[in-house]
């Protein structure tokens, strides 16, 4: 592969993510769409897992 070829590519990728970027800051609301779509699952996820030990340890209390 020569040196040009890569070049291109890495700009154009830089790019890509660029653009993506100022579109998602263009729309904030489609900002804050996209994070609550992925942190509320994890965040919910993690309660659960949370309670779920919780709730283990008291029923087995000299299992630890």
């Amino acid at each position: 592969m020569d040196m040009r070829h890569d070049v291109i590519f890495d700009s154009g990728l830089w790019l890509g993510q660029t653009q993506w970027t100022w579109d998602l800051l263009q729309q904030p609301a489609a900002l804050l769409e996209a994070l609550l779509r992925l942190g509320l699952p994890l965040v919910l996820a993690l309660l659960v897992v949370q309670g779920s030990a919780r709730v283990l340890r008291a029923a087995f209390p000299d299992s630890s």
